[in-house]
């Protein structure tokens, strides 16, 4: 058993410096006497210990105070440089390597190819037989200045993952960013979901993926769904509606646009929602080719240029509440057959700039139950008949024309107007009965309508009224009556 005098013995051995490094014989010791001197206090200068090989790859370990010298390492820690390659190999399970620089050619590993990476990886390689846990407190980033970045997994049932458990997860590409699967697609947001806690040795499970589908069908309202392709398939059967008669005043009935289209339409929307119904209770993974996209609150879907929803036999965009379709340049809605808009209660068209519902080889109808409004806040509105006629009609009311400033009937290009303003009215002639706001209204033949006047002329007749006074005009003679005389100026007076 070692005494105290040789435990301070083999201390004083360690701290001193290996200039003054000696041997001695322990059996010795007691009788020996220590003449060491004492230890010093570290010196001012750089503290640290370099390797340094004489080859050509000019390999270098620096531990310490950071080193300017030529081929040196002027960083302080645990440094080291190579020209080539690094690596470090752990050979027992899990086997792992760790590679710098250029290929470990002589080195052999399983990797995802199957193709033995590890020798012709060219970079910064990483090749385990475990598992990888990278794990930072702050920032964590992943940036390739040229080329791609590839996040895979190709266990048969894993899941490939981005969480974000506090804040937002981003998918951005400039020039495309696409998401697919060969089975469904199921993009969601549900307040209820958490982020699953995968421990180093947990692995993800496929209950998140199940529980955003089984969530999707439950939070939307399937009877809203089914309710609304059924008042579809219901309008549809009817084949007519009361509307305005052509020509003429008073109700009439005509058949109703794409009532044979939209009923195979309403029928696919139909079936559609029952098997939606059906693979709720099912309760099976998401059918093969699908894709929903679900939020608890609101969806929004949004083009810069264009956004496009397709259906091969029925497109149907509906709200239990209230549906919109925005765009800021371009918003489309296409099916082959039928495109529709619908809900149960509401539903809204709504662009920022402009809105053109067209019918290019068929009839347009708008129609509502209670009120119909087309307003405008700043600019013309036009309606416009290119042939038969162009009417406005109430059947059981009052039918009204209003105009701010002014109104304006007219009839052919040059042919008679009705025109009204703030100050008089003019109905006459018109040389310019197509031009709204200057139909040109021939004062030779026409009656003008003011607050204190009216004036009737034709040619050379003209009939003049005041409140006080009248004045009848033809050819050179005239009649003037006031409340005081009748004055009669011609060349002759015939009274019989």
């Amino acid at each position: 058993m070692a005494t105290t005098t040789e435990d301070l013995h083999n201390l004083r051995s360690l701290l001193t410096p290996h200039g003054t490094a000696r041997v001695k014989d322990p059996d010795f010791v007691d009788s020996e006497k220590d003449n060491t001197p004492p230890i010093a206090n570290p010196t001012e200068g750089p503290h640290r210990m370099t390797f340094v090989v004489p080859h050509d790859d000019e390999s270098v370990v620096n531990v310490g105070k950071a080193d300017p010298g030529h081929n040196r390492i002027n960083e302080t820690g645990i440094t080291g440089k190579t020209k080539s390659h690094v690596h470090w190999h752990t050979t027992e399970e899990p086997e792992t390597i760790i590679s710098l620089g250029k290929a470990a050619k002589s080195l052999k590993i399983a990797d995802s190819r199957k193709e033995n990476l590890i020798a012709s990886n060219e970079g910064y390689g990483l090749f385990t037989m475990g598992e990888v846990w990278q794990d930072s407190e702050k920032k964590f980033s992943m940036v390739s200045r040229e080329e791609d970045i590839t996040m895979q997994t190709k266990g048969e049932k894993k899941v490939a993952a981005v969480q974000a458990d506090a804040g937002k997860a981003l998918v951005f590409g400039k020039e495309n960013a696409t998401l697919a699967s060969a089975s469904g697609v199921v993009i969601g947001a549900i307040t209820s979901l958490t982020a699953q806690n995968v421990g180093l040795e947990k692995t993800w499970d496929d209950k998140w993926r199940l529980d955003l589908y089984s969530k999707v069908y439950s939070t939307i309202n399937e009877v809203a769904e089914l309710g609304t392709a059924a008042i579809g398939v219901i309008n549809s059967v009817t084949k007519t509606k009361t509307v305005g008669k052509e020509g003429e005043t008073g109700p009439g009935t005509r058949p109703r646009v794409g009532s044979k289209a939209k009923l195979l339409a309403d029928l696919g929307l139909w079936v559609a929602g029952v098997l939606h119904g059906w693979d709720e209770v099912k309760g099976g993974e998401e059918p093969p080719g699908t894709t929903a996209i679900h939020a608890e609150e609101s969806v929004s879907m949004t083009g810069g240029k264009a956004a496009a929803i397709f259906g091969r036999n029925s497109a149907t965009l509906s709200s239990s509440l209230s549906a919109g379709v925005v765009g800021g340049v371009s918003a489309l809605l296409k099916g082959i057959l039928w495109t529709e808009v619908a809900s149960t209660l509401g539903t809204g068209i709504t662009s920022i700039k402009d809105v053109e519902i067209a019918a290019v080889k068929g009839k347009l109808e708008v129609s509502a139950k209670k009120e119909a409004v087309i307003a405008v806040e700043d600019g013309p509105i036009v309606i416009t008949a290119a042939k038969t006629i162009a009417q406005l009609n109430c059947n059981a009311g009052h039918a009204a024309v209003h105009g701010s400033k002014g109104a304006y009937i007219g009839a052919g290009d040059s042919g008679f107007g009705l025109q009204i303003e703030t100050s008089e009215l003019k109905l006459g002639k018109a040389n310019k009965a197509g031009k709204f706001e200057d139909p040109d209204i021939d004062k030779d033949a026409s009656m003008t309508i003011g607050a204190t006047e009216i004036v009737i002329k034709l040619s050379q007749s003209q009939v003049e009224m005041k409140p006080a006074e009248t004045k009848i005009a033809v050819g050179g003679g005239s009649i003037e009556i006031t409340p005081a005389k009748i004055k009669v100026d011609a060349p002759m007076i015939c009274l019989g």
